[in-house]
């Protein structure tokens, strides 16, 4: 039995840590409803999820995954693995109740595999729900109980499974935001009723008058020239026997949306457009349709766009209170002077909104309200936020309010964050934003008659609802505030289903910002789904020819290969997170095309040469201190081609795991072609600087694999000391140059220099921007106007990665083994991190004090982990008290310099030797 745990860790990060894995057996206790007292089985199946999601409703296969974790029954074993499966898919509750698989009675399956499991039972039709639950055997072959019962319903695949149509008003403006409504009769309530929407631009839905669903801003954003986006509403609870209303409140979001668009005038319609089938029947179907068509009504309503939809412009709401119809979305109301809709020939594919939906995730409030002047007044929020402001008003019938919005204290406006509300005939009214949002930190109110209290106005932080999976802390409290406000850039900056720029000024989805994030993103927050749209986004905008812009999926802005070459990246740590090609499978075509046309402006002396659009497509390292790589430079030249033969090695490691071993050959031949172009044109054979010693030049050509092998060790030499040395530790990398930096540091092992960078607070450093007051990542390492920003984010995966040493392993992609490495750097003297890995939770957890080094790590069940241990006397290591070479679970592999690898089965393990600060780097 392994000793209490407080009795393992006898330094002050006792508690923390236990209170951590306490926690963690404790949430793993909670999956497991009323499992307790069945079967003998050491593990469970617990966190169903079905494409990604818990329950889902609509997606778009009618050949789902399923996967769940392996929860052991008890926290204290180790070495528990899955031996064995059997799923069963029903089409009624009833039916998986009783165990009759109808749809699909797996049977028992020899594997430990636990995440997506393809669907192989009777064909599923579109709007059908299913129901599934498995059960699985441990390493003893004892079966478990069955786990509790989930479900998901198919959504509308095809044009074919559409009868409705896209409706909109006649005639109407593009600002509107108008109401659409259907009555209609039913017997009784149907055992299924799903509701599809789809809108080009934002909308919400209403039964009976309910809203249906907590979710704001919807549908994600997309490619409006290619792809609308639906999503699937279970309207059964709000249903009744006799009259019923489906209405819809449209807005126009995104349709507007034109900035840099090659198909300008892509719009059917001036006013926003909405499309919605409504599925009266049993689960299996035949169903009862009711379909948006020319029989609906449709008015204007009490909201329009105020401003634009495009850079700089981007608006707001404005409220005309004295237009509210009370009834307009409840049975009974007289719609006779109504519209009739009008229909639209829309050809845009639709597909589901596969992602985690916009929720008002945070509510922030003011600190204090000032007078500015006669019946206008400023609220100071508490901290900067992107999203909504709610605000209670009270005056004359008919009073125009004006509520203007800013990340600035010196500005009352920024980029036209501007909301307006009229006030109806009671005088007292709450203007909140429906279908805009801002980047907010001070709010001006104008055109009051009384002086607001400071309650008057609150914030909510409007953003993909993804749960946290991962947290990090340590002894080091500037690390710790790095970390936090990195999460906290990142996760303003996310909403509608991509990682933009910035919220208020061009609020698009660069490739470049998502490179800096996409760590920090896959370690923090469940990002399969998330991600698996925007790369979605990345394919639709690709132009016939092979380019891809620089943001996705709305286009515009400047870039380079960097920016577009998102498109392999990403996909590429996706997978190394989740372990499923089919993100690979779906981008590779994308890629291999970019590839191809990319290699088409490759010159004769083999190096890429600038890429046509002018000025702003080949930017190299952008916003580094005091200066960027603009198209035209030696130093633009050199790191994009770094990058195109980065994404080109990638691209090939991409073909061998999806089968193309003809196109992995091609590929590595031609990376080796431009291997040996970027040395004869950039590399100084005497010193083996590229172009010169700058931490971008540097870095780019180790982490592309471009530096001969006999010369790695002065590039690096010349890398350590331009950071040491000629930057007296700051960094001198601007939005990509950090993160590759910080990247290739933690993957070899150097994680001493990046706690040097990572802790200087002088300029430039994130100690220096934390002095000057941003809590959120301004857009250069100097400061700027745009104080949320992504540029900067690129240290962020290095906290868990680097500090804590949790990794995938790139043998076993989806942590189905890990790699538990961490970094014993500089003042630290403890750090803990966790991670919900798709195969459970991983945790991992240092302290050095008095001449001790002590290691708590928890490996899921049905996994692996490779631990090193930084200490090189392997006999000296102790494992719970023993010896760490005859610990069960344990297995000795190797010493490495001052390491010690050990191969760790599940479960949780408290590793402890003597260390001398200093012995490592």
């Amino acid at each position: 039995m392994s000793k209490p745990i407080r009795s393992l860790i006898p330094y002050g990060l006792a508690s923390s840590i236990a209170r951590m894995i306490v926690l963690w057996c404790a949430f793993t206790a909670l999956t497991l409803p009323a499992l307790a007292v069945v079967g003998a089985s050491s593990i469970l199946p617990a966190q169903l999820r079905c494409e990604y999601r818990v329950n889902p409703l609509g997606i778009d296969t009618v050949r789902p995954r399923f996967s769940w974790i392996c929860a052991a029954r008890n926290a204290s074993d180790r070495g528990l693995i899955q031996t064995a499966y059997r799923v069963l898919v029903a089409s009624s509750p009833q039916n998986l109740a009783a165990s009759k698989g109808d749809l699909w009675e797996s049977g028992k399956i020899l594997s430990d595999r636990s995440d997506n499991v393809a669907y192989a039972g009777a064909a599923l039709k579109a709007g059908q729900r299913c129901y599934w639950k498995v059960e699985i055997w441990d390493g003893s072959n004892r079966p478990s109980a069955w786990s509790a019962p989930s479900d998901f319903s198919i959504g509308l695949p095809g044009p074919r499974d559409w009868h409705a149509r896209w409706i909109g008003m006649d005639g109407g403006d593009e600002r509107d935001c108008p109401w659409f409504r259907k009555e209609f009769s039913i017997i009784s309530v149907p055992e299924s009723a799903l509701i599809y929407v789809g809108s080009i631009g934002y909308h919400e839905l209403y039964v009976n008058g309910h809203k249906v669903g907590d979710q704001v801003l919807t549908p994600s954003v997309s490619d409006l020239q290619k792809r609308a986006l639906y999503l699937t509403y279970d309207v059964r609870p709000l249903l009744k026997p006799g009259m019923n209303v489906v209405a819809i409140w449209g807005a126009p979001g995104w349709g507007p949306f034109r900035d840099f668009n090659p198909v300008v005038d892509f719009h059917v319609a001036k006013s926003p457009l909405v499309i919605a089938q409504l599925q009266l029947g049993a689960a299996r179907g035949p169903f009862q349709k009711i379909v948006t068509d020319a029989t609906w009504r449709c008015a204007p309503s009490t909201t329009r766009h105020l401003g634009e939809w495009h850079n700089s412009d981007y608006g707001g709401d404005q409220v005309d209170a004295s237009r509210e119809v009370p009834n307009w979305n409840r049975v009974g109301l007289d719609d006779s002077g109504w519209a009739h809709a009008h229909i639209y020939p829309v050809t845009l594919a639709l597909s589901p909104d596969a992602v985690e939906p916009n929720r008002k995730c945070d509510t922030i409030l003011p600190t204090k309200v000032e007078k500015i002047a006669p019946g206008k007044f400023r609220f100071v929020m508490a901290k900067l936020f992107t999203g909504w402001v709610e605000v209670r008003i009270k005056g004359t019938p008919g009073r125009k309010i004006t509520i203007s919005i800013s990340s600035l204290s010196d500005r009352q406006v920024e980029f036209n964050e501007r909301d307006a509300f009229v006030l109806g005939p009671s005088g007292v009214g709450t203007f909140c934003n429906r279908f805009s949002y801002h980047e907010c930190g001070f709010v001006t109110v104008e055109g009051l008659e009384d002086a607001p209290a400071i309650s008057d106005v609150t914030g909510y932080r409007i953003a993909n609802d993804r749960k946290r999976t991962g947290d990090f802390d340590c002894s080091n409290r500037l690390l710790k505030k790095i970390y936090d406000i990195t999460v906290n850039t990142y996760v303003n900056l996310s909403t509608g289903g991509m990682t933009v720029d910035c919220p208020h000024r061009e609020r698009l989805g660069y490739g470049g910002d998502g490179h800096t994030s996409l760590e920090l993103a896959l370690g923090t927050f469940e990002s399969d789904a998330f991600f698996h749209k925007w790369a979605r986004d990345w394919c639709d905008i690709q132009e016939p020819d092979g380019r891809i812009y620089h943001t996705a999926p709305t286009m515009g802005g400047g870039g380079g290969p960097a920016w577009s070459g998102f498109v392999i990246f990403m996909p590429w740590e996706v997978y190394q997170t989740y372990g499923d090609t089919r993100i690979l499978e779906r981008t590779y075509p994308t890629a291999h095309k970019w590839l191809a046309y990319l290699d088409a402006h490759v010159g004769s002396d083999g190096i890429l040469a600038p890429l046509p659009g002018g000025d702003w497509y080949f930017l190299g390292d952008w916003a580094a201190p005091g200066r960027s790589e603009a198209s035209n430079t030696p130093e633009a030249l050199l790191f994009n081609n770094c990058y195109y033969l980065y994404v080109t090695r990638l691209a090939a490691h991409i073909a061998n795991v999806l089968g193309k071993p003809d196109d992995a050959r091609a590929l590595t031949a031609r990376a080796d072609t431009l291997r040996q172009a970027i040395n004869k044109r950039f590399l100084n054979p005497d010193t083996k600087a590229y172009l010169d010693t700058r931490e971008t030049h540097c870095v780019m050509p180790l982490l592309a694999g471009a530096v001969p092998a006999d010369a790695i060790p002065q590039v690096m030499t010349n890398l350590e000391n331009e950071i040491l040395v000629t930057r007296k530790g700051h960094l001198d990398t601007g939005l990509h140059g950090t993160v590759f930096l910080t990247k290739y540091l933690t993957e070899h092992d150097r994680n001493d220099l990046v706690y040097t960078y990572a802790t200087q607070t002088t300029a430039p450093s994130y100690g220096d921007l934390i002095a000057k007051g941003y809590a959120t990542w301004p857009e250069y390492w100097e400061g700027a106007d745009s104080r949320m920003h992504g540029c900067l984010n690129g240290i962020g995966g290095w906290f868990q990665r680097g500090v804590a040493g949790i990794r995938p392993d790139p043998a076993a992609p989806g942590f189905k083994r890990m790699l538990i490495q961490p970094a014993i750097v500089g003042d630290v003297t403890w750090a803990k991190a966790r991670f919900k890995s798709p195969q459970g939770t991983v945790i991992s957890a240092w302290n050095r004090k008095g001449g001790r080094l002590t290691m708590d790590v928890v490996v899921p069940a049905n996994t692996r982990a490779t631990v090193v241990v930084p200490v090189g006397d392997a006999r000296s290591i102790l494992e719970s008290g023993k010896s760490a070479m005859r610990a069960r679970g344990v297995t000795f592999r190797k010493t490495r310099g001052n390491a010690t690898l050990f191969d760790v089965a599940s479960g949780a393990y408290h590793f402890s030797a003597p260390f001398r600060h200093g012995q490592l780097r």
